[in-house]
């Protein structure tokens, strides 16, 4: 029977002297022991480190993760990890995890640094020396860093370098704490040995590993966020609005120009439509836009917009109108990756638009009109109205006699100002403070007046209102008020205001029918200052003779915005530009451009536009300019032109540089493609819908196609290479390695697949992964196929030679073992002793039939015709037979059978499980030269019987324990521990015990012995009686 192991493991509030003493004083209650096996706490360890490492790619939870789980796993009192800077040759702690250890002590450790060439700790020797060094008792080492004697004192470690591909970058140290004096009952301190650098070693490699993905996934993300930083800032110089949208139509970036322009943030991720409904989104005469419609939704769907119109209801309840520009943003092959919307804030010149046109249409009304003063009165109030759609309009006209103002005409009027009782001038109306004031009177919300002059709005959902009153005055005389207005507060702006007083002084002259030239004077006034505030430069031209067959131009207006384009392209300073020869007195770059271009409008009669035009004035940087010539027909005789020229300067650089941000784009495209196109391999990418994005050209020739288009998706690359799994079934479509990948799967299985080059099936060794995002969405998969048709033909000739070459000798060897037997036969039957050399031969026949049986049950296992034939029975009795058996043919070993049940019995093949158990048995005697004992122990393990074969050999090597299983491997290599055989018995054994539904382990330490642990459920595997 086993002895169960005493030791206890170790939970974190466990570890160290404090954690001892604890366990002092439980030692008196019955104990109950729940630890796992070393090898199973271990192998948790490396589980744990490798999932936290899979988990995070933080670098600080990385370390963390990897000191707790390392020591836990070793069962010590903590564990460090110091980084390696080679340029300063010191040795830095950057991770510790030891619960025992007080605070300061912990401190102390992070802060301390090591020199390699001076200090003598573990970790520089570790580092130094390039692999690992274990002090089983720090008392021993007088030469340990000092550090270790102020913070731990006696203690045991053990220390593993670090690698990446450049060589050493630090080194994990593992350490148990002794305690300062023995603690009766307490188990004894961990102490290190060099059994425990196998363990050590793998640690470090999955923590190396760990740290180096953190460390490479921290760098770049580095240089990504920069990108992007550099990408945001680009955007954020730029003073248009910038909307950009991802292919489902969600805001993914708005710069801060657009959100000035909306006058509220644009939440990210928010739906187009959503934005369109917060904004009221709408075309510039108030309809509604259809969402199909929208600039976004337009430009996804394959229609760029350029220059739209739109108006939005900002926040502040103010209308803003917007041009803009929406284009599709593509990848290098066409693949649409969302739209670019670029916003360009036109209410100046909109509103300035709609009132001129407001504006020119009283005025021919009121010119057409009869000069009756209710007429006038009415064609102005009905006009604003149909204009600019006010809630409501009033027109007051002054009694100078009464001194009262008296409505005249009215539209959209609230029930409770139906009779409207006559203001006197002196009382608190708006409209008498205005006529009195003569002064145009903006209130932006009626609340703050002053209880007497707050007008009444009952009948309307919203109470508040705002106001502007305007006085109409002539030849210095008051007329009378004109008036609109809307409920809610509202800041009128100054276009606003401007119109309004603009109507207003036109309908004060149409009233003075005698003062019509001050009316057209007043008119041409307003007219000069509206020209004058456009955001466009205006100039008028004027075409004179002049000696020779060219003719001449002469500037006869502009208007304020027109300066730069005067001294650039004309060059001539505003101030004196009016009445001066063009031909003459340009000094501009692209003046002759500007003279062409007059020159046939001028011939024709037609409109003349240009795009761009670069000028300098040679000093600073190139401007440029887009814009209109026209021709004025009312001065057809004079022969007067006028030209309307916007500053785009800022549109083509803003161009540029995103045509310049588009050209890296497609370099690194094209650089990226050559690479795939170098791989030898086949290459293959699809987009998250399976169509095939990328192929390089080993792909192509594979389907027999010359161009991607023709590999279109998954579906296709499925049915052209009439995919199958390694048992030579079909699969379907969404089995192919590509769809797997799209699901979320990483995978390397092998396949075949018809080559349409070759014209014949091929074996590939597919290894697919996901393509994510920095959401970490699936936006594709990626599939790498190689060629391994010539190894697994390779394989193949392989097992069959062993198959004929077994079966032809096992036919003269039946024949020469059946004669040696017969002649034994007869010597006894005579009475006389064989010789030895028959016996010999009858012995080496046995053999050479063994090796045999051997090989042809690897070509049977390689070749899936191994068939199992279980029954029930009972293993004990076997077990015990087999080791008589062997115990009779050696004399310097004992060989003995525990179980701690009489009988175990399963469903087993009786003649594979001899076999399994001979192997074992006759392993442990071969290998334990000098003799000892040979034991063999059966315990019931949950549905299992779990049987050990311990020695007391020579062992086995720890650079040999992962080969163990492997055809034809043998455990020593040196002449004086050689054994006889073909190194494929734990070959054939694992196999066996696998078919069972088993499990085989092996524990052992040089020197010392090995133990095999073979483990069989009682019930047969559901496949058990199949061919393996």
């Amino acid at each position: 029977m086993t002895e169960t192991s005493r030791r206890t493991s170790k939970q974190p509030d466990d570890i160290g002297p404090a954690g001892r003493q604890r366990r002092a004083d439980n030692a008196a209650r019955p104990y109950v022991s729940s630890q796992p096996d070393r090898e199973v706490r271990e192998l948790r360890a490396l589980l744990q480190i490798t999932k936290a490492a899979s988990a995070s790619l933080d670098l600080e939870t990385v370390l963390e993760q990897a000191c707790r789980h390392s020591a836990q796993g070793s069962d010590c009192s903590g564990a460090f990890i110091l980084n390696y800077d080679r340029d300063n040759g010191t040795l830095h702690y950057i991770s510790l995890w030891a619960p025992g250890l007080p605070r300061i002590a912990r401190e102390r450790i992070l802060s301390a640094q090591l020199h390699i060439e001076r200090d003598t700790a573990i970790a520089v020797q570790a580092v130094k020396n390039e692999e690992p060094v274990v002090v089983a008792d720090s008392q021993n080492e007088p030469m340990l860093h000092q550090l270790w004697h102020a913070t731990i004192g006696r203690g045991s470690l053990v220390a593993t370098p670090l690698h990446d591909s450049d060589g050493v970058t630090g080194a994990l140290v593992l350490f148990e704490q002794f305690p300062e004096e023995s603690i009766p009952g307490a188990d004894p301190p961990r102490v290190f040995t060099r059994n425990d650098v196998p363990f050590v070693t793998a640690v470090a490699d999955q923590v190396s590993r760990a740290i180096n993905n953190a460390r490479r996934y921290s760098e770049t993300e580095r240089a990504r966020t920069q990108r992007l930083a550099e990408i945001d800032a680009l955007i954020e110089t730029i003073s248009d609005g910038i909307i950009l949208l991802d292919t489902s139509q969600r805001v993914v970036r708005a710069n801060r120009a657009v959100e000035r322009m909306f006058g509220g943030d644009i939440p990210l991720r928010s739906h187009t439509t959503d934005v369109a409904a917060t904004f009221q989104f709408a075309t510039n005469d108030g309809q509604a836009f259809p969402a199909d419609r929208l600039p976004g939704i337009q430009t996804l769907a394959g229609e760029p917009v350029r220059e739209a119109e739109l108006s939005i209801h900002r926040p502040d309840g103010n209308r803003a109108f917007l041009s803009v520009t929406a284009s599709p943003i593509v990848d290098s092959d066409g693949r649409l990756e969302g739209a670019l919307l670029l916003f360009r804030d036109i209410t100046t010149q909109v509103n300035r638009e709609r009132q001129a046109a407001a504006f020119q249409t009283i005025s021919q009304h009121l010119a057409s009109s009869e000069l009756d003063i209710d007429t006038v009165v009415d064609t102005v109030v009905e006009r604003i109205s149909e204009s600019i759609d006010p809630t409501f309009i009033s027109l007051m006209l002054f009694d100078p006699d009464q001194r009262v103002l008296r409505h005249a005409a009215a539209r959209n009027l609230p029930d409770s100002w139906g009779n409207i009782e006559p203001l006197d001038l002196e009382g608190s109306s708006l409209a008498a403070l205005a006529a009195r004031l003569r002064l145009t009177v903006a209130v932006p919300d009626f609340d703050e007046l002053p209880e007497g002059m707050r007008p009444s709005l009952d009948g309307h959902d919203d109470p508040t209102g705002s106001a502007i009153i305007v006085p109409l005055i002539a030849r210095n005389e008051l007329l009378g008020t004109l008036g609109y207005g809307r409920p809610g507060s509202h800041t009128f702006s100054d276009s606003e205001i401007s119109f309004l007083e603009m109507i207003a002084a036109q309908c004060a002259l149409t009233v003075h029918n005698a003062k019509l030239y001050q009316q057209r004077s007043e008119q041409q006034a307003f007219l000069a200052e509206v020209v004058d505030r456009l955001p466009a430069s205006l100039i008028v031209f004027e075409r004179f003779p002049r000696k020779g067959p060219a003719t001449d131009y002469r500037i006869t207006m502009t208007n304020a915005s027109a300066s730069e384009f005067l001294i650039r392209i004309i060059g001539a300073e505003q101030d004196t530009s009016i009445g001066a020869s063009v031909r003459r007195t340009n000094r501009g770059h692209a003046a002759r451009e500007l003279i062409e271009l007059l020159d046939a409008a001028s011939q024709d009669g037609a409109i003349r536009r240009f795009d761009e035009l670069p000028a300098d004035d040679g000093k600073s940087s190139r401007r440029y300019w887009s814009g209109t010539i026209v021709p004025l027909q009312s001065r057809a005789v004079t022969g007067e032109l006028l030209l309307l020229a916007t500053d785009v300067t800022e549109q083509v650089n803003t161009r540029r540089r995103i045509e310049n941000l588009v050209q890296v784009a497609a370099t690194h495209a094209a650089e990226l493609e050559a690479t795939v196109g170098a791989i030898a391999d086949a290459v293959l990418v699809c987009d998250p819908d399976g169509k095939i994005t990328l192929a390089n050209h080993v792909a192509l020739a594979s389907y027999g196609v010359d161009s991607l288009a023709e590999l279109e998706d998954i579906r296709t690359i499925t049915e052209r290479g009439l995919w199958r799994d390694t048992g030579a079934q079909r699969i379907p479509s969404n089995e192919n390695p590509l769809n797997r990948a799209l699901r979320g799967e990483t995978l390397q299985d092998d396949y075949t697949q018809f080559d349409h080059q070759l014209g014949r099936d091929v074996y590939r060794r597919v290894s697919a992964a996901p393509v994510k995002d920095a959401e970490d969405t699936i936006i594709g998969a990626v599939a790498l196929s190689t060629d391994i048709t010539s190894l697994v033909e390779l394989d193949q000739l392989k097992d069959e030679f062993f198959t004929v070459v077994t079966h032809e000798l096992r036919t003269p060897l039946t024949t020469i073992k059946g004669y040696g037997q017969m002649l034994v036969r007869q010597i006894e039957a005579a009475g006389a002793t064989p010789p030895r050399a028959l016996i010999a031969l009858r012995e080496q026949s046995d053999r050479m039939e063994r090796l045999i049986n051997q090989l042809l049950d690897v070509a049977r296992i390689d070749t899936d015709q191994l068939v199992l034939r279980p029954a029930e029975m009972d293993i004990v009795p076997l077990v015990e037979q087999i080791a008589a058996d062997i115990g009779r043919e050696t004399d310097l070993h004992q060989i003995s059978v525990e179980h701690d049940e009489a009988s175990f019995v399963g469903v087993w093949d009786r003649d594979r499980v001899t076999q399994v158990f001979t192997n074992l048995l006759t392993n442990a005697v071969n290998y334990s030269p000098d003799g000892g004992s040979v034991e063999i122990t059966m315990r019931r393990q949950n549905h299992c019987v779990a049987i050990s074969v311990s020695d007391q050999g020579i062992g086995i090597p720890p650079d040999q324990i992962s080969h163990l299983f492997n055809r034809y491997s043998r455990l020593h290599t040196q002449p004086q521990h050689m054994t006889n055989g073909l190194g494929v018995g734990l070959y054939i054994t694992k196999r066996i015990v696998d078919a069972h539904g088993g499990e085989i382990d092996v524990s052992s330490e040089p020197g010392k012995g090995t133990t095999f642990t073979v483990t069989l459920p009682f019930e047969a595997a559901d496949n058990i009686a199949v061919e393996m």
